[in-house]
């Protein structure tokens, strides 16, 4: 008779307890950051080899070496995001920007861009990310540009996965 009672008891709190997290998932809000859904595409690219920069490079922006080609449908736009990682190393700092055709990617950092890694380091994985919202149609080039003050910077193992959520 104990154990028919303990069992209708245990049964009676699992389904209230089922039915608190039915109502809590049910009622979750959605945040206010979320963007619409639509489609979703990806892009990427990898290289292994060491971009060093030489004297002429110093104080000009030149590109990573990690460009790659995204094309929005035409009456479209799209949300973009981009992460961009490397094994950077410098004696002062190294900054970076990223662009999707000509319109520069947030952080921007206004043309300053910002640091992807400070000094000094002779090689530590660095990672960072950029976006923008509303990008209009067309195939347009993804790229990130990186700034040096110092001989002794470069980058390595680098990456770049842009993804688009299209709407």
């Amino acid at each position: 008779m104990f154990l028919k009672k303990s069992q209708l008891i245990l049964a009676g709190l699992l389904v209230v307890m089922a039915s608190a997290g039915v109502s809590y998932a049910v009622s979750a809000s959605v945040p206010s950051t979320l963007l619409a859904p639509g489609t979703t595409r990806y892009a990427f690219i990898q290289k292994a080899n060491q971009l060093d920069l030489t004297t002429p490079q110093l104080y000009h922006w030149i590109s990573a070496g990690v460009t790659t080609s995204v094309t929005i449908p035409a009456g479209k736009h799209a949300d973009v995001i981009t992460l961009f990682c490397s094994v950077a190393g410098t004696d002062s700092f190294i900054r970076v920007r990223a662009f999707i055709g000509s319109t520069l990617l947030e952080p921007s950092g206004g043309l300053n861009g910002v640091n992807l890694v400070m000094a000094p380091t002779m090689g530590q994985n660095e990672c960072i990310s950029f976006q923008k919202a509303g990008v209009s149609a067309g195939t347009k080039n993804v790229n990130v540009y990186w700034l040096g003050i110092s001989t002794n910077s470069h980058l390595m193992n680098r990456s770049l996965v842009v993804i688009l959520n299209i709407h």
